[in-house]
Parts: structure tokens; sequence; C-alpha cells
């Protein structure tokens, strides 16, 4: 198959987006909120000989070890999304990827627990991409059936960013300058003051700009999905109005995006015979 097939180009858009929303919400949730005794285990296990050739399931055999002393629903959702973080941030080498499925059983594990929102939109992402890619080498029917599945988990994971306040573009950050000030100088208490608030509102930005991530990627996968034949935007509309109660203009503009999709997926398999050939 070549790249102008879509079943290609959607497996590597998929498989892009997630990396994307991977690595925000890795570096979010290393760097935010109070790490904890089992954080620094999870980290450890995940990043151990990282670019050697891990052995996935001793990574994963020692992470599960941990539920022994670490078995609230919180502590368990985090372990089975590190699980699910380890089999899929190495990307996948074909549509039969023995990680596809591992990925899929720990994302839909997670979920039964409380999670984060951050990290919760990127198992429903991490979910749909491993049940999405190995859509290449299905038939219409088969992708078509696949796809009305995949799509719920996508607007379901797309809710919870909105629901939490995810924009539409991204924050610019906030400078916050580094000061070199005596405690003794008449300005120190209202300069402390002025930095405390800039850092206040960096990391808003920066949590704000984590979620704009999740609503990109989410959306994405969605019009990913659907601008592939079989072409059936009502049905995204249609599902979306259910899911996404209360985002009519969301739902809207994704919809709009999808058609503009499905036009350029036309027009590669059906060009129009008075244009010029391509070379």
């Amino acid at each position: 198959m070549k790249w102008g097939d879509p079943r290609i180009r959607c497996s590597f858009v998929l498989a892009a987006i997630g990396a994307i929303s991977l690595l925000v919400v890795c570096s979010t949730t290393s760097s935010g909120g109070q790490s904890t005794p089992l954080d620094a285990d999870l980290a450890r296990i995940r990043h151990s000989d990282r670019w050697r050739g891990v052995d996935l399931p001793e990574l994963e055999a020692r992470c599960l070890k941990l539920i022994a002393d670490h078995n609230s629903p919180r502590e368990k959702g985090k372990i089975h999304a590190t699980i699910a973080l380890i089999y899929s941030e190495g990307g996948y080498k074909s549509s039969e990827d023995p990680r596809l499925p591992k990925t899929a059983a720990y994302a839909r594990k997670a979920l039964e627990y409380p999670l984060d929102v951050l990290t919760a939109c990127q198992m429903y992402g991490s979910w749909v991409d491993s049940v999405s890619i190995p859509s290449r080498k299905y038939e219409r029917e088969q992708f078509a059936r696949m796809r009305q599945n995949a799509i719920v988990l996508c607007l379901k994971g797309l809710k919870l960013a909105l629901d939490s306040g995810a924009p539409k573009e991204r924050r610019p950050l906030p400078d916050v300058p580094r000061l070199h000030i005596s405690p003794e100088h008449p300005q120190y208490s209202q300069m402390m003051e002025d930095r405390r608030q800039r850092v206040a509102a960096r990391e808003k930005a920066e949590s704000e700009n984590a979620l704009y991530v999740q609503r990109w990627a989410l959306s994405r996968r969605c019009i990913t999905l659907y601008s592939r034949a079989p072409y059936d935007v009502e049905q995204f509309r249609s599902e979306g109005r259910k899911v996404l109660a209360g985002y009519d203009r969301v739902v809207a503009e994704i919809a709009v995006e999808i058609e503009k999709g499905i036009a350029f997926d036309k027009s590669i398999h059906s060009p129009d015979p008075n244009s010029l050939p391509r070379r």
C-alpha cells in the first residue's frame, strides 16, 4: 500500500496524535502536583533502560507488584495507566503489534479507577489508537463498525477535557522574572507578591495548555476517523450530540473539519478529470 491509501494515512495520523498528546501528559504529570512514593516507583520502572530494548512484560510485572502495597482505587488507576503508557509510548511497528491489545486492555482497566483529567484523556486517546491503528487492514464495513465504537471513547475523553475548561487555543505563558532583592528593600513584600501572582498565572496557563493539547488531539482523532470512507459525517454529529451534550458548537466545528477532510480524501481518489496528471 502507498501513502495515498487512507488506511496508511489514518494509522500514521493517529500514531502522531498519540505521540504529541502523550508527550504533554508525561511532562505535566511529572512536574505538576505532589509526587508520592508510588509516583517515584512508577517513574523509575517506566524509564528504566529506556533506550536499550527493555523487556516490556517485565516492566508490566514490576508495576503490578506495586499493587500489593498501593491498592487504593486511585493508586490502582495510576498503576494501570502507567502500564498502558509503557506499551504505547514506544510506537507500534505494525497493525499486528502485540503492544496494541496490551495498550487497549490497560487503558480500559485504568479508566475503571479515579484518574486525574489529563491521564484519563490520554487513556481514552491511547485506547482509541490501539483499536484504530489495526484498521489499515480492515475492509470498509469492518472499519465502520470499529469507528462507531471508537468515536464514543474519543468523545468521552473530549468531554472530560471540555468539562475541565480546555481552551480552544493555546494560552501564552506569562513571564516570571528572577528576583535578586534583599528582604530589607522597601518594596520587597510587594515585589514578592507580584512574583507569586505571576507564578500562579503561569501555572494556570500551563495547566490550560495541557488541556488544550488533549482537546486538540481528541478532536483530531475524530476528524481522522471520519475523513475516511465510508463517509458518515451525520453519524459523527449524532454521536457528538449525545456524548457532548451542551457542546453543540464544538460538535459543529469538528463536523466542518471532517467535511474538509472528506473533500480532500475524495480529491485524492477521484481527481478532477480536467486536472493535470500527477507525476
